[in-house]
């Protein structure tokens, strides 16, 4: 038996609820189900504490200055966006609000930051409503995204591609809407539909699970792959930014997305800036680097979909021993040097 309290206003009743929003050291990209009607940063991350470093809205932000003490443009918050929530340590964040009827959300041509403000985990073809789907051309998680291949052609179905596939309360996202008969002032306002049969079901996918380490940035892009050769089930697609692993995906058939993080702070500070060309390397599922990725790769930018085809340098593909590269070099103080075995073997690496 749940006893649970109930708030009076006017003629209508809501229900309070409280719920927990698991955060990971650096960056989250969360929402909020349900708020009170005080809906203050400060009251609202004030079980953080000095934890929480920062909140970001699309545009607005919002500085722990000191415990309890916040500044800057971003005052309340609402439970039709999203927000990115910056701790030092994990973290679990309590809160207390009231549930009532899902919110309208109101959306723009382009990249729009929003909630899912349903208590449950739905599909994005069973959340979207079918009138507004197909404006719809991609959506973007915390390191995982789906593209609409189908989008703006209303005489075909959508179909969603990539590492996200539904919507999880308690999650933000950013939707990218497109549409010819769009302007950038033009509201598309839609509510998400809901089962009213809870399937409460945490799909969390950790980046920090990848056996290629990187962290978590705040901008963020993802690259489809919609053709590559020599590739294998379990295959690992890795992306460098000179030396630095800036994203990785585990090879799950045509349309895997490839995150690729961008500098945004001290912790990512060499990641991808606007109008840099990330590298891609493929490896086995035993980690070990098979070929480099050629093919046109567009420009990185925060919050990029791309689509792009690779090809192998075969050359790399034998079972002889090869040095693939050094970086920096010439070098100062360090340099990194990748090479190939053909199988286990002692290493002998002279520099000169």
């Amino acid at each position: 038996i749940n006893i649970v309290d109930y708030l009076e206003s006017g003629s209508e009743y809501f229900e309070t609820v409280q719920y927990d929003i698991h955060l990971f050291e650096g960056h989250n990209l969360v929402s909020f189900y349900a708020l009170n009607d005080n809906s203050l940063v400060s009251d609202v991350m004030a079980p953080l504490g000095s934890n929480a470093v920062s909140v970001i809205g699309e545009g607005i932000v919002a500085s722990n200055l000191s415990n309890g003490l916040w500044v800057g443009s971003l005052t309340d918050l609402d439970k039709t966006k999203g927000y990115w929530v910056t701790v030092i340590n994990n973290d679990t964040l309590r809160v207390t609000g009231k549930v009532d009827s899902i919110p309208e959300m109101t959306v723009y041509y382009g990249n729009n930051l929003i909630s899912f403000p349903i208590n449950d985990t739905l599909t994005i073809e069973d959340a979207l409503p079918d009138n507004v789907e197909d404006k719809f051309s991609a959506i973007i998680g915390e390191g995982i995204a789906a593209q609409n291949i189908n989008n703006n052609n209303q005489d075909i179905d959508e179909v969603w591609m990539g590492s996200l596939t539904h919507f999880e309360s308690k999650k933000g996202y950013w939707v990218q809407v497109k549409d010819d008969y769009l302007d950038l002032e033009t509201p598309v306002i839609f509510s998400f539909e809901n089962r009213y049969e809870l399937m409460i079901n945490e799909l969390y996918q950790n980046y920090k699970e990848s056996p290629f380490f990187y962290r978590q940035s705040i901008y963020q892009a993802f690259y489809f792959v919609d053709s590559i050769e020599y590739v294998e089930d379990d295959d690992w697609i890795v992306a460098y930014n000179n030396s630095d692993i800036v994203g990785a995906r585990q090879w799950n058939g045509l349309y895997t997305d490839i995150p690729v993080m961008g500098s945004y702070d001290e912790s990512s500070i060499n990641y991808c800036i606007y109008g840099d060309i990330p590298d891609f390397y493929l490896y086995d599922s035993n980690f070990m680097l098979k070929s480099k990725l050629y093919g046109y790769i567009p420009a990185w930018q925060n919050n990029g979909v791309f689509n792009v085809s690779f090809n192998i340098d075969q050359s790399i593909i034998n079972d002889d021993y090869n040095i693939i590269s050094a970086f920096p070099n010439p070098f100062n103080p360090i340099t990194r040097i990748k090479y190939l075995l053909p199988n286990d073997a002692r290493v002998l690496i002279e520099l000169h």
